[in-house]
């Protein structure tokens, strides 16, 4: 009966879209720890943040990419898009859990991989459906920053907005109760007139995650589910520059030195001992000395540098997303 009820709600959940891009216009493939094998695209300035994004559900990689890579210049930031399992040229069906599993699989490449550190260098992005694997990284990992935009509290809540019952919740995409448990700075936009997630949703989850929103939520009047980019793109972007300025004006705290086993006791025992020994090197190994700092990127965004080509820094270039477009490739930017 569980599988029955699951399989449903999976297909009522889930709507990819035909492939927009051409499977051989892919060269970055990552491999997820229930099978899969999906596609994503890289756009690698040497930025100082890097946003993981977690697409909305009626899209694929081909939809958003040319919207991303305006965002990447206009905001200075790097980008790394993944592909759900059963979307675009992905293998796998769509389901909750292998898209946690996907999402999963591109934090893992940007860590272990291009060696960036969670809680400096990475914000986590999710739309729409995107948000539910944003919410379930945000709770496994500390970030940077989070951002929702149009996301929805639990699966429940976007049928019954006014049933706020935590048994609910927790059955299907409970981000409310995810996103609860976040210990990273958190940013929530919704629409006013969102006629898919209902605004409540976005209520909610601003409520869930309140002591860790430091800016006031987006509450964009007017908009609907699918025009805040484009018909609402000046509050959107103000919204999106003014939580990355403030990620770079407020610098992470260290991380306390973890200490294993035995040798977390020897502080306490005996008087003097070198504390963090095992694991306290401030250098750091990755080779990113090059990345420009936080101040750099912050000044750039405060004096608009970063912005558009063309005196539009707030508006995606015309045809950008371009939803529907058959030729659109995904061409992506590989490690070196």
């Amino acid at each position: 009966m569980g599988n029955i009820a699951s399989n449903t709600v999976n297909q009522m959940a889930f709507c990819p879209p035909p492939p927009t891009y051409r499977k051989k216009d892919v060269n970055m493939w990552l491999e997820t720890d229930r099978g899969s094998r999906i596609p994503a695209f890289h756009i690698r300035n040497g930025n100082a943040l890097t946003v993981l994004v977690s697409h909305a559900n009626a899209e694929d990689l081909g939809i958003v990419l040319a919207f991303w890579s305006w965002i990447s210049e206009a905001l200075g930031v790097d980008v790394l898009a993944y592909e759900y399992s059963g979307y675009g040229h992905s293998t796998g069906t769509p389901s909750e859990e292998n898209m946690y599993s996907d999402a999963k699989a591109a934090l893992s490449l940007l860590v272990d991989g291009f060696k960036l550190k969670p809680e400096r260098d990475i914000v986590l992005y999710g739309k729409s459906l995107g948000s539910c694997p944003t919410c379930y990284l945000a709770s496994k990992t500390r970030v940077r920053g989070v951002i929702i935009v149009s996301g929805l509290a639990s699966g429940a809540r976007v049928l019954f907005p006014t049933t706020k019952i935590g048994v609910m919740d927790m059955l299907y995409f409970n981000n409310v109760g995810r996103l609860s448990s976040s210990r990273s700075s958190v940013q929530v936009i919704h629409g006013t007139h969102d006629e898919v997630i209902p605004f409540s949703n976005g209520c909610d989850l601003h409520h869930a995650c309140h002591k860790y929103h430091p800016l006031p939520p987006a509450w964009i009047d007017g908009a609907t589910h699918n025009n805040l980019e484009t018909v609402h793109s000046t509050a959107y972007m103000r919204a999106f520059r003014s939580f990355l300025q403030h990620l770079l004006a407020n610098p992470p705290p260290e991380p306390a030195p973890q200490k294993e086993g035995w040798f977390g006791w020897v502080d306490h025992l005996i008087p003097g001992s070198p504390k963090g020994s095992r694991k306290s090197s401030a250098k750091d190994k990755s080779g990113r000395a090059s990345r420009p700092s936080s101040n750099s990127n912050l000044e750039k965004l405060s004096n608009g540098e970063a912005g558009a080509a063309g005196g539009k820094p707030d508006a995606p270039p015309e045809g950008a997303p371009a939803a529907n477009d058959a030729e659109a490739s995904a061409t992506v930017i590989t490690p070196p």
